[in-house]
């Protein structure tokens, strides 16, 4: 014996089942997550601006556009001017940077507060060098919300050794209060960028 089967619908407000309907807007098609979408790949400075460039100078050639890093495509960082030894970088609130809640994620506010303090530190390296951060400390003051207008993230050079650099920044809301204060500390890296680059590139362009 065979079986009918019976479909229905069942709604709590009218419905026309003939009408059209537009298709929903879903955004971008390209990718479903941003950090899937392909890197653009002119945000580097050619090899001989790296190993011979003043590191303030290749800062100021990025805020004159000519190189665009992709971290800063990324962050949406706008950095003015910087002075050696010392830098400042307006960030947005982005959504972006929310960890599910309406504030950002602290790990976000801490990743700019070393963007920062790495820019103040390589503003005032010399030509070739290069630098690692060995630790950071991170307080925070107020929790900063998102869409509230940019947050801003002033670092400067507090000692300036021959091989270790110790930098501070302090971040404000855009009503100027202060959201969070950090230092770090950095080795510069014996031989520079040449050192690091040994095995990678070869040694008579290193040595050219």
């Amino acid at each position: 014996m065979g079986y009918g089967t019976t479909r229905c619908l069942i709604v709590d407000v009218p419905v026309d089942m003939d009408a059209g309907y537009p298709e929903p807007e879903t955004g971008p098609s390209d990718s479903p997550d941003p950090y899937l979408r392909e890197a653009p790949s002119d945000g580097y400075f050619d090899l001989a601006s790296v190993l011979e460039g003043t590191p303030i100078e290749l800062q100021r050639r990025i805020l004159a556009g000519e190189v665009t890093p992709n971290v800063v495509l990324l962050s949406g960082s706008r950095w003015e001017d910087p002075q050696p030894g010392a830098v400042t970088v307006n960030f947005p609130t982005s959504p972006w940077f929310s960890a599910g809640g309406p504030m950002l994620y602290g790990g976000a506010l801490a990743w700019f507060l070393e963007a920062a303090m790495g820019g103040a530190v390589y503003s005032s390296l010399g030509p070739g060098q290069v630098f690692g951060t060995l630790d950071m400390n991170v307080r925070f003051t107020r929790p900063v919300y998102i869409n509230s207008g940019d947050i801003t993230v002033r670092a400067e050079v507090q000692h300036m050794g021959r091989r270790m650099r110790i930098a501070s920044a302090d971040m404000t809301d855009s009503e100027g209060n202060r959201v969070a204060m950090a230092t770090s500390s950095v080795l510069v890296v014996e031989g520079g960028i040449r050192a690091l680059m040994q095995g990678w590139v070869p040694d008579e362009v290193l040595q050219a």
